[in-house]
C-alpha cells in the first residue's frame, strides 16, 4: 500500500512539472515573465499592412522637366539622381521601384531620357523620380510626363495659281488638313472660316531635296518655289514640333 502511494506521489509531481512548463499556472505576483503569443498554423502568415510612399518623396528635387519631341527627348533638372519608368495610362503617380531605369547624365548635370521606344501615334506617359527604393512595399512616387501624340495623317494642298507670280509663301500651301490619333480631321488656312484654325498654329516645315535641311515656312518665298518649279525637285513639308517646359508642381 505505501508502495503505491509513493508511485501516485511521484505521478502527481510529474504532472504538476508538464503543467508548469506548459505555462497553465500563473502567479499574479510575477512581473517578470513574459508569455508569448500563439504561432499561427503551419502554412498561414500574418498579412502585412498596406504602405504607401511618403507624398513628395522622389519628386521634390525635381525642378524642371523639357520634353523635345524634335528629339524625341525628355531632359529633366534635379538635384539629385534621377530614374524613370514607362507608365500605363494618364492617372498613374506611382510605380514600382523594379521598373525604373536610370537616367543618363550630361557634362551640365541635366539628366536625359530617350523616349523613341514610345509610340507617337498615341498619348505616352513616362514617371521620374529621385527615390529608386521606395517604400516598403517597393512602391515609389513618380512625376509624370505626358508625351501627346502626333499627327496620323497630315494633306498639304498646294495652290499651284502661284506659280510665277510674286505672291509670298502663305499663297503657295493653300490649306492643310491633319488627321490625328483619333482619326478626327482639322483644317488650317491662311484665311480660316467657322471651326477652321489658322495655319500658323502648325509650324510647318519644309526642305528641298532628301539631303536638304529643314527650314521655317517663311523662308520659302515665291521666288525659291518659283525656282523650283522650273528646275523640277522634291518638296518636303512638315509640321514642327513644339517642345514643353514644365516647372515642378
Amino acid at each position: 500500500m505505501e508502495h503505491l502511494k509513493k508511485k501516485q506521489i511521484i505521478a502527481v509531481a510529474l504532472i504538476v512539472a508538464l503543467l508548469f512548463a506548459a505555462g497553465f499556472f500563473y502567479d499574479p505576483g510575477r512581473t517578470d515573465v513574459a508569455y508569448a503569443a500563439d504561432p499561427a498554423p503551419t502554412g498561414e502568415t500574418t498579412p502585412s499592412a498596406e504602405t504607401s510612399p511618403t507624398p513628395g518623396a522622389g519628386t521634390a528635387e525635381i525642378t524642371e522637366v523639357r520634353v523635345y519631341y524634335d528629339r524625341e527627348e525628355i531632359m529633366v533638372k534635379s538635384s539629385k539622381q534621377v530614374y524613370f519608368a514607362v507608365l500605363k495610362k494618364a492617372g498613374d503617380t506611382t510605380t514600382k521601384a523594379s521598373e525604373l531605369r536610370t537616367a543618363a547624365v550630361d557634362a551640365t548635370g541635366q539628366y536625359l531620357i530617350d523616349f523613341s521606344i514610345i509610340s507617337p501615334s498615341k498619348a505616352g506617359y513616362i514617371g521620374l523620380t529621385t527615390d529608386a527604393v521606395g517604400d516598403a512595399a517597393g512602391v515609389v512616387n513618380v512625376k509624370t510626363v505626358e508625351l501627346v501624340p502626333t499627327q496620323k495623317k497630315v494633306v498639304y494642298n498646294l495652290d499651284w495659281s502661284a506659280e510665277g507670280s510674286t505672291a509670298q509663301q502663305t499663297n503657295v500651301i493653300y490649306s492643310v488638313e491633319v488627321v490625328d490619333s483619333t482619326g478626327a480631321t482639322t483644317v488650317y488656312k491662311n484665311t480660316p472660316a467657322t471651326g477652321e484654325k489658322p495655319m500658323a498654329d502648325l509650324n510647318i516645315q519644309w526642305k528641298k531635296g532628301v539631303n536638304g535641311n529643314w527650314d521655317t515656312i517663311s523662308s520659302l518665298s515665291a521666288a525659291r518655289w518659283q525656282s523650283m518649279l522650273i528646275s523640277g525637285t522634291t518638296l518636303y513639308l512638315r509640321s514642327g514640333a513644339t517642345n514643353v517646359t514644365t516647372p515642378n508642381g
